[in-house]
């Protein structure tokens, strides 16, 4: 059956997008568990650490940030096609306040803030038990999906988004409280592991169920609403990516300022993981845009941009400290990144100069950097995906000046 909308989010798209996330998120949580269950006694498992959902910095905790990201993104979107349709204010502000939310949360989960308060307020034994608000918290979207309940067995219909979200929001809501039952509950021993896959699996859940919501609704947009949307983020493309780069670089300095980037606290994330992580990813995007609309499209751009992708998942899980931790030294992991953004970057030069060089300029602060991404690192990378763009932009001004008139 042909699919009714048009060709930017068609159904393929989207069932093979969360099939891909659903994917990911078993093959994380069946490394997690082999993890937690053979770490002592099986040392050659140890290095599934890396991919662990409970350790902070590691592939776990930067997919599970991106999942939550690309729901608050949908959701964003969601709101801004809405606003443009001239809707009520209500269906504007929910999504709009429900995807910064998620950004929020996407943050939080490279960056430790909820562990840090957890850690600083473990004083008490049974905190979990000592308030009402753990426990107040999921009862809003149960009660919701009750209504729901209630209302399709009523023969009245509820839209697959409404069960989508709702269950989402509860999966997520109730995160708070098993943390705090675990920090509150005495085991004898280390805890045990289906609680830990208990918590990592609903939480991976509720990120899946809620991306899912977003991209349902945007498929429920008329075709020239996201056709529209499309056309603009294209026009506005050059000032959308500079105001992502100066929120990112703003970011990047705030958490330089405030958050103590020593190693007193390894086992807790930073945020300069995702600013690192935002800023390499976009530089990617920026590439592959560049790419995508260039007469010269080669593969040393699609190299480059999947080294910039790279990147942003070493960023994202701190990969060079993980490196130094294993073999005493970042500097050859951090010579082969290098290498890897700047031989594509060099053949590039010839297409694309100043954004090619500020690439090179990246790729040399990658070999020199030390730990976290620094704010420095996320200005030039941010600086390399404005260039990018800006030479997509410059490309697409002068083809449509050569092209002959009608």
């Amino acid at each position: 059956m042909t699919d009714v909308r048009n060709g930017l989010l068609t159904g393929v798209l989207v069932r093979r997008t969360l099939t891909a996330v659903a994917l990911a998120d078993v093959v994380l949580l069946l490394l997690t568990g082999v993890h937690e269950e053979l770490k002592a006694d099986q040392p050659l498992v140890k290095p599934l650490v890396l991919f662990s959902l409970v350790q902070e910095a590691t592939v776990g905790a930067w997919w599970s940030s991106v999942v939550l990201a690309a729901a608050g993104t949908g959701f964003v979107l969601l709101a801004v096609t809405r606003c443009w349709g001239q809707q009520r204010v209500p269906r504007v502000a929910v999504p709009a306040a429900g995807g910064l939310l998620l950004l929020g949360l996407s943050v939080d989960e490279v960056a430790s803030v909820h562990e840090r308060m957890l850690i600083a307020d473990t004083a008490g034994a049974n905190r979990a038990f000592e308030g009402a608000g753990p426990w107040v918290v999921p009862a809003l979207p149960l009660l919701a999906l009750v209504a729901c309940g209630i209302r399709h067995l009523s023969g009245r219909a509820v839209r697959p988004a409404t069960w989508l979200n709702w269950s989402g929001t509860l999966c997520l809501s109730t995160i708070l409280l098993q943390e705090e039952l675990e920090f509150s509950l005495d085991f004898d021993a280390a805890r045990p592991t289906w609680l830990t896959l208990l918590e990592e699996g609903t939480e991976l859940l509720g990120s899946l169920l809620l991306l899912a919501g977003a991209l349902v609704l945007l498929r429920a947009l008329p075709a020239e609403a996201l056709a529209q949307l499309a056309r603009g983020a294209r026009r506005q493309r050059l000032g959308l990516t500079a105001l992502g780069a100066t929120l990112l670089v703003l970011g990047a300095v705030t958490a330089d300022l405030l958050v103590d980037r020593s190693t007193a606290e390894d086992q807790l994330g930073l945020p300069q993981y995702w600013t690192g992580s935002v800023a390499t990813g976009a530089l990617a995007a920026s590439v592959l845009g560049w790419a995508h609309r260039s007469a010269s499209r080669s593969r040393a751009a699609d190299a480059l941009a999947l080294a910039a992708v790279l990147l942003a998942v070493l960023h994202g899980m701190d990969g060079f400290t993980w490196a130094e931790r294993l073999t005493g030294t970042d500097l050859p992991a951090r010579l082969a990144m290098g290498l890897l953004l700047l031989l594509p970057a060099l053949l590039l030069a010839r297409h694309a100069l100043v954004p090619a060089l500020s690439t090179v300029l990246a790729a040399a602060l990658t070999v020199t950097g030390q730990g976290a991404a620094s704010a420095i690192e996320v200005v030039v990378s941010c600086l390399s995906a404005v260039a990018w763009t800006w030479a997509t932009s410059t490309q697409e001004e002068q083809r449509v000046v050569e092209s002959p008139g009608p």
